[in-house]
């Protein structure tokens, strides 16, 4: 059951415009690590706290603290709202990417402080949470409890998509995942309740509402991306585009309202008759589909039975690392294991750093093997890999038994 939204703490704590913008030091006093965001002071302390060079060289030698970091490059700016003080009205927070080590990244958040060029505090992003579909958690990186980003004293915590690469939408679609189960409820109950021609245009026009969203975001990604992420400044509230439905509810009206005269010909329907649809709207092509939305319902039993197996020769030496899919959240948290188990092993670590492409793949008895790529930063092959897990024969046979996806390193 996912947590009540009262227990995460805002920490703009004056209530201001743009106060989670000026809170650095709100944010010191509640463990949070703060550094420089200029380049050139990277490697001053503040207030006492490791400065932003040493926890680098804590890394290099896996001597906390220090904070986990992403694998990939730092490229993308991203958007995101505080939990804690979340509503219709709130503003987006921006949040960028800081190279951190070889070929690893970091999500930080600026802030307004004690330097001209601004502060910055780092996010680390959280295990993907069923509850809060297509949304990402993040809590501030803490200095405190030893320093790995494993534990934190504070209950602060920031939402945003987790597709990195959409820049909009952010606000609709937290709401929707915060919106609580018996609201989902009642909307179904009183849909009940409906005419089913009221139901099907009340369907069809929210359909047509999300597919012209998602059509404007990919036809727009070269020249509209661009302009979306000037209008939307640090701090600043989203703004929405209103969607066009007139042609789904232009089509809603033709097939529910007769022709003049239909009813008294006894005759074939005319062409335009015949080609309006009487109850669900056909795609008419106005708009693209949508694709459905596979849950992956993969239990906690079944994802202990799946093995993710590494094998991996390095200084005259054959590695084989292997972990529950149970433990692995997400692509990157199988990563940050690996790391982990490869900690004394300077060249399987500088392959993990190196690697952005991955196959993943598992055969079952009697069936062809399957295969899954998966990019750094793009879970969707991972996903792939457990859907593909969750439909297949497996569970049918013996409940104690369990299946290796295998794993290898692309380029």
């Amino acid at each position: 059951m996912a947590p009540e939204r009262d227990i995460f703490s805002c920490f703009n704590k004056k209530g201001r415009p743009r106060g989670h913008f000026f809170s650095c030091h709100d944010l010191y006093a509640a463990g949070v690590w703060i550094g420089y965001l200029s380049p050139e002071k990277h490697g001053q302390s503040f207030k006492g706290l490791p400065s932003f060079n040493q926890l680098k060289k804590n890394c290099q030698k896996f001597n906390p603290p220090f904070p986990p970091g992403i694998p990939g490059v730092a490229c993308e700016e991203r958007y995101a709202v505080c939990r804690g003080c979340f509503s219709g009205q709130s503003q987006l927070i921006t949040l960028r990417e800081v190279n951190f080590m070889s070929k690893m990244k970091l999500v930080v958040m600026p802030l307004d402080g004690t330097d001209d060029e601004g502060m910055f505090c780092i996010l680390l992003p959280q295990p993907t949470d069923r509850s809060l579909q297509g949304i990402q958690a993040y809590r501030p990186y803490e200095y405190t409890k030893g320093g790995q980003g494993q534990t934190f004293a504070s209950n602060i915590m920031l939402l945003g998509l987790r597709n990195n690469s959409q820049s909009s939408g952010t606000l609709e679609a937290v709401r929707v995942a915060l919106e609580p189960p018996e609201t989902a409820s009642k909307q179904a109950n009183n849909e009940s309740l409906v005419s089913p021609a009221e139901a099907t245009a009340s369907r069809s026009g929210r359909s047509a509402s999300t597919t012209d969203r998602n059509y404007e975001h990919n036809a727009g990604q070269c020249t509209g991306r661009a302009s979306e992420k000037r209008n939307l400044s640090d701090g600043s509230s989203e703004n929405e585009r209103p969607f066009k439905r007139q042609e789904t509810e232009t089509l809603i009206s033709r097939a529910q309202k007769p022709t003049p005269g239909s009813r008294e010909t006894t005759g074939p329907p005319s062409s335009m008759e015949h080609n309006i649809p009487t109850s669900t709207p056909r795609n008419t092509g106005s708009a693209p589909a949508i694709p459905e939305v596979i849950p992956l319902d993969l239990t906690d039993e079944q994802s202990k039975r799946i093995r993710l197996i590494w094998m991996v020769e390095a200084e005259a030496v054959e590695y084989e690392f292997g972990h529950p899919l149970s433990n692995c959240a997400t692509f990157s948290k199988y990563l940050e294991l690996l790391q982990e188990d490869a900690a004394d092993d300077r060249e399987v670590i500088e392959i993990l750093q190196s690697t952005r492409v991955w196959r993943m793949t598992y055969q079952l008895s009697g069936a062809p093997k399957k295969a899954f790529t998966v990019r750094l930063g793009d879970d969707t092959g991972f996903e792939r890999l457990q859907q593909s897990l969750l439909q297949s024969s497996f569970w049918e046979g013996n409940p104690k038994s369990k299946i290796d996806v295998m794993v290898r390193a692309l380029k």
